[in-house]
């Protein structure tokens, strides 16, 4: 019991969405980051434009975004965690976002809209509330869960801003501590609790002008590709959680997020047709844990937009400071089919844990646009390849976690 206890206990130390213990807070879950992509950068995203459904859990503003281009995408990301060869625990995710560009409707205002759904559950699985298994099989354990219902809307004009907002409802079981031989069900609670976020793209290449990197021929050129985007986020807002079975209530983990990311790249323009031949990411991203103890811990106060968050000293100069953790990524995408990435974070555990990840994302969108290029008297395969789109990735996240995930989607349909 105590060696699975401790692994679970790592599992909230170690994850990605690791949070700093200002003060305590309940139902912990919910800063476990479900995006394979985030968690191998890091557990960075606040400000990663993504197409990925995951994606909006570190920002719903992404649904207005991914909008733009993105249709339908469905992910499923499994990670089940074992102790002594015996499965014990198990974090599962699914997600499935929808959208839509208003552009043709609205010629003089580029507005697209976007909305998703996450199932996340953290089931603790036997050893996490039982000494005697033979009293516990059959028998619903602890675990935490919620749905997120997200919205997103994202207006184009010289720069993009997108902005959302999601709501999740959270089924929480508490991990009972019964005495030794016996079986006690936990207490059990239900609420929920509200995201908010905005991300702002600024294509530095584009307002720049018609700049061109290298002219092959007359038909063929290098265009360069530069991108600035900032996020921000403020998430789990809910009301104090309350178990049935104590009178003592624990705040929500609210949370704020604040980052960049510097993109760089290339495009090959030929003819009316285009490939991105290279991005690389660059990703500095903070946040802290707003939630203050008062009176040794017996009471607690909220902080502001930014808490413990100083914008120059973090974001600038890439220093850490107290309560708050400093997270970088940096990704390279070539030809739109094969990406790596790696990532680490800083704060108060990073010292004596495993701070550093890293992945890979096999794509089809690279060979699909190549390939219809050369499918021009085919329309039916041609609409297939420009519209369909399958990733697969992997992250091997902090403390040596493998995640896995893929995605389906379909894209830039218009009408």
């Amino acid at each position: 019991m105590k060696k699975s206890a401790g692994l679970i206990t790592g599992i909230f130390l170690l994850f990605t969405s690791q949070i700093n213990a200002q003060a305590s807070v309940a139902i912990r879950t919910l800063s476990l980051n479900p995006d394979p992509l985030s968690n191998g950068l890091g557990g960075t995203g606040v400000s990663l434009p993504s197409s990925y459904p995951l994606g909006f859990y570190n920002n719903p503003a992404i649904l207005g975004y991914s909008g733009q281009t993105n249709n339908f995408a469905f992910q499923y990301y499994p990670i089940r965690i074992t102790g002594n060869g015996t499965p014990y625990s198990s974090f599962n995710s699914t997600a499935i976002t929808a959208g839509y560009n208003f552009g043709k409707l609205t010629k003089n205002l580029n507005l697209s809209l976007g909305i998703g759904f996450i199932s996340s559950k953290f089931d603790y699985g036997m050893y996490a509330g039982v000494w005697n298994l033979s009293t516990a099989m059959g028998k619903d354990l602890s675990y935490d869960k919620y749905n997120a219902f997200g919205l997103g809307i994202s207006l184009n004009y010289l720069v993009n801003l997108s902005l959302g907002i999601s709501i999740k409802n959270i089924d929480s079981k508490s991990i009972p501590q019964p005495p030794l031989e016996e079986w006690l069900p936990g207490g059990e609670t239900k609420l929920d609790a509200v995201d908010w976020g905005l991300l702002i793209n600024i294509p530095i290449s584009r307002l720049a002008g018609d700049i061109v990197l290298y002219r092959l021929n007359e038909d063929s050129e290098l265009k360069p590709v530069v991108n600035l985007s900032l996020g921000y986020t403020r998430s789990n807002i809910g009301d104090d959680v309350k178990y049935a079975i104590t009178s003592m209530a624990q705040p929500l983990p609210l949370t704020a997020k604040l980052g960049y990311t510097f993109s760089f790249g290339a495009d090959l323009l030929i003819k009316n047709y285009q490939l991105n031949l290279i991005t690389w990411d660059i990703i500095i991203e903070v946040e802290d844990l707003l939630v203050t103890s008062v009176n040794n811990f017996e009471q607690y106060s909220y902080q502001g937009l930014l808490g413990d968050i100083k914008p120059w000293e973090n974001l600038i100069a890439w220093k850490r400071t107290d309560n708050v953790t400093l997270r970088k990524g940096q990704m390279i995408n070539m030809f739109e089919t094969v990406a790596f990435f790696l990532g680490s974070y800083i704060n108060d555990y990073s010292s004596y844990y495993n701070n550093r990840s890293y992945g890979f994302i096999l794509s089809t969108d690279g060979i699909f646009n190549f390939l219809s290029w050369q499918m021009g008297d085919n329309p039916y395969i041609k609409f297939f390849l420009n519209h369909f789109g399958v990733k697969y990735s992997y992250a091997m996240g902090f403390n040596d976690y493998d995640i896995r995930s893929l995605s389906v989607s379909f894209s830039k349909l218009t009408f």
